[in-house]
């Protein structure tokens, strides 16, 4: 939204006067394996199912915390999210 009036493709993403199309976003999910990242998220064979893709009960976890604390703490989301939230 920064710096333009719209995108020809996409159309305004003024989400402050309610007019940015749906834009999914959420918390990053990716790491390399076993390899910690900057903020220690790992994927072990174990947070998946046998068929390699889908999340096991441990992974469900991992991605719920992810999920629950990006609601919590992003600044376009806590206002919907937490009860005593609010947005920019």
């Amino acid at each position: 939204m920064r710096g333009s009036p719209g995108n020809p493709r996409a159309g305004t993403l003024d989400y402050v006067k309610k007019t940015a199309p749906l834009i999914v976003w959420g918390p990053y999910l990716w790491a390399d394996g076993p390899t910690p990242r900057s903020d220690g998220l790992t994927w072990q064979r174990s947070d998946f199912e046998d068929d390699g893709t889908h999340p096991s009960q441990m992974g469900e976890s991992k991605v719920a915390e992810k999920l629950l604390d990006f609601f919590k703490n992003s600044p376009y989301t806590r206002c919907w999210f937490a009860t005593s939230g609010y947005c920019l």
